[in-house]
This record gives C-alpha cells, structure tokens and sequence, in this order.
C-alpha cells in the first residue's frame, strides 16, 4: 500500500468509525470487494488523523501509477469578530474654586496744588482817557530838555540834552467840543545848562483846533502868548492829543527863555518835550501785538545863528510809521525829514504834514522791557548828515495799542561842534 492508498485506508476507516462507531467492526467494500477494516477504537483512530493531517501538510499527488488526484483544500474564510471598544467615561474634573485675596489698595494723598496768583488783565475800563483824565498833578510825564545860549540876538552853543525835573498839573478843563484842556501848570526846577534855571509853576492858558493829520484827528492846544514877551517862564506851549481826548497818551513841547537880553553872554533858551497817558500795565503788556504803528511827532528846533526871538524855523512836524515786532521785542523807528511849521493857527494848518515829510534821516531798532513798560535806543544817522540821539518810550491803553515818548538828537559839524539840536515828542497808534 503506497502513501496515497494509506491516506485513502485511514481516511475511510476515520470516517467510518467515527466517534459513534467506536467498539465496533467496520467493514468496507470497495471495487466490489468486501474489506474487513477492523476494530473502530479511539486507537485506531488517533493515528488516522494524524497521518490525515501530515499528508495535508504535504500536499496532493498521486501514486506512481498517474493514481487519483487531491481534492481542493479549501480553507473557510476567516470571520474576525469586530472588537468592539467599550465607550471610555471621563470622570468630570472638579476644579477647586481660587480664592483671590482682596488687594488693598493704600489710599493716594495727592498733595494740593498750589496755583499762582494770576494777575487779570485790566478791564479796559480801568484805563483813563485824556478826556476823563482828573485835574491835579499829571504823573509819570516822559520828557527831555535842550538848551541854547546866545550872543547878542543869535543861538551860538547848543546842549543836547540838559538834565533837570519838570513837573505838569492839569489844572482845568473845558466843556467845549474840541480840546479838552482849558490850563496846564508847568514848572521847572534844577535845569543845568550854562545858567541854572528854576521857574514856579506857570499856569498856561491855551485854546484847540482841530487838525486831521497823517488820517487821524488831532486837537492842537496852543497857548496864545507870545514866548518872548514873559521871561522865566514857559511860553509857546503845544500840547496834541487825539481828537476830543478820545486817546489814551498825549504829546508836546513848550520853551522859555532866561536872562538878559543885553548881558554879554545874552539870553539862554530851553525847550522841552514831553509825553504823558495812560499807560499799560500788568497782563496788558503781554497782550501787545506786532504790527504797524502811525502818528506824528512835533519838537522844537535850535540851530546855531537862529535869532532867539524870530527863529527861522519855530517848529519841525512830520507823520510817522514804525513796526513794533512782539516775538522779538523790538520797536524799529524811523525819523523823518520834518516840515518847518508856525504855531498851528486857523491861517497856518498842519494838513500838508503828510505830503512834507521827506524821507528818513536818522533810524533805531528799541528794545522793548516787557516788565517796566520801556523802550529806548540810540540814533544812527541815515543821511549825509552826522546825526546823533535818542529816542525813548511806553504803550499806553488796554494791550498797548497806542505809544508815546520823546526824542532828542543833533547835527554834528565837521569840525565836531553841535550845529543843530532837536527835541520832539511823539505818538503813534496801532492801525
């Protein structure tokens, strides 16, 4: 019996034993021949079942005859059950509360603040017009003195300047329309030139006309005595102030003479001029603004072999512009070639002023002291002439928009000596 046959033998005899069968004899009949297979035990079949199981492992074939062929094994396939996840439960996380700890927060002492008195601004209100100004002493009065000696009937030595105290009252006023002063004291007192001059107060009448001068209105004040006929005391008086006293700074000059006449050393003139108002003050001079500022300035003149009593030029006037520049704190002013003038009259008007001034003829650049209320500087000549001087001033009236003050200058010959003295005041108001 070849392997295959053997296979086929146990297979049989498993198969017909069985697990039922066993204990019996199994018979078999195959190709019409009866075949005793033996005794089914569970001997018996235990190496039939391996064998089947090592011949499987084997593979098919036949026997060397070309026998019967191996069935298919056919292996079932293999089902794998599905895994089946049990669902995880995540425990819920209690979170312990946080208990912040209140933050105390220590109080903040904020130390008082201080603040410095402001001073306000002066309500313009306070300021006093020329009009409403009250009689009595007039304080604070700008003013600047020349002299002249002479010999015989002429001016010889000029001084520009001479020192001395002037004082001004007002000391009555007019209802009139026009100007508003009907008298004004003036003396003089310690005026230190060749002859030392002292005078008690005079008390000057004067009478107004009104002029438009450089587009603005004036009132001329002028004093009807003739200077020459009273001696010691100020005659020619010219006071200008703005139309109606409307104005809060006024200007002018007056001259006297001393002496006698026939005395070797002859007469000694002194003129003067002045400015006086109401100036500003305080807060006031921080409110001044740049811009132009027009007006006019007037003075008297003294010219070497002038005649003392009939000089060839009793007055000088001209119209004025200078700049006033806040950021830089300067004034820039300018004097101009003046128009010889008489004493102003109904006859003799000041209108032409204007078309008569001629152009510059000396100029400065004034530095303006914001806390004292001043400005001054000295005179470069701008002509031919070897001109030297001084100009000097204030702001007047709420935020400083008008100015006044006095100027003083002189010619110098080539041989050195002062031919020509001048002195003027002056007013201007910001257009």
């Amino acid at each position: 019996m070849n392997v295959a046959n053997l296979y086929w033998y146990e297979l049989i005899q498993f198969e017909q034993c069985g697990l039922a069968s066993m204990g019996r004899w199994v018979s078999h009949k195959k190709n019409g021949e009866k075949r005793d297979m033996g005794y089914c035990s569970l001997k018996g079949v235990l190496p039939a079942i391996c064998c089947s199981i090592i011949l499987a492992g084997c593979g098919g074939g036949g026997d060397s005859g070309g026998g019967s062929s191996t069935p298919p094994v056919t292996t079932p396939p293999v089902t794998t059950p599905p895994v089946t996840t049990p669902p995880v439960t995540t425990p819920p996380v209690t979170t312990p509360p946080v208990t912040t700890p209140p933050v105390t927060t220590p109080p903040v002492t904020t130390p008082p603040v201080t603040t410095p008195p402001v001073t306000a601004i002066p309500d313009p209100a306070s300021y006093t017009k020329l009009i409403d100004m009250p009689v009595g002493p007039i304080a604070k009065v700008q003013n600047v003195l020349i002299a002249a000696d002479s010999n015989g009937n002429e001016l010889n030595r000029i001084s520009n300047h001479v020192s001395g105290d002037i004082a001004f009252r007002l000391l009555a006023k007019t209802q009139n329309k026009g100007g508003y002063v009907s008298q004004l004291g003036i003396a003089g007192h310690n005026i230190t030139s060749r002859l030392t001059t002292n005078f008690e107060e005079s008390v000057i009448p004067l009478s107004s006309i009104s002029q438009k001068i450089s587009g603005k209105s004036y009132d001329l004040s002028v004093s009807p005595d003739s200077w020459g006929q009273r001696r010691g005391e100020p005659r020619e008086v010219l006071l200008i102030t703005p139309a109606d006293g409307d104005g809060y700074v006024g200007m002018g000059i007056w001259r006297l003479a001393v002496g006698q006449e026939m005395s070797f050393f002859g007469v000694q003139v002194v003129a003067n001029s002045f400015a006086f108002g109401s100036e500003t003050v305080g807060q006031g001079l921080n409110q001044i603004r740049s811009g132009d500022y027009a007006g006019m300035t007037a003075g008297f003149p003294m010219t070497k072999g002038d005649s003392v009593f009939f000089p060839f030029s009793p007055i000088l006037a001209g119209a004025i512009k200078w700049t006033v520049d806040v950021e830089s704190h300067k004034v820039r002013a300018s004097i101009p070639g003046m128009v010889a003038k008489s004493m102003p009259s109904f006859i003799d008007t000041w209108n032409d002023i204007d078309s008569g001034t001629s152009a510059s003829i000396a100029s400065c650049e004034a530095t303006i002291d914001i806390a004292n209320n001043t400005f001054s500087c000295d005179l470069t000549s701008t002509s031919k002439n070897d001109i030297r001087g001084k100009l000097s001033g204030r702001f007047y009236g709420p935020n400083g928009e008008e100015m006044g003050g006095v100027l003083n200058y002189y010619y110098v010959s080539v041989l050195g000596q002062e031919e020509r003295g001048v002195t003027a005041g002056f007013s201007l108001k910001l257009q």
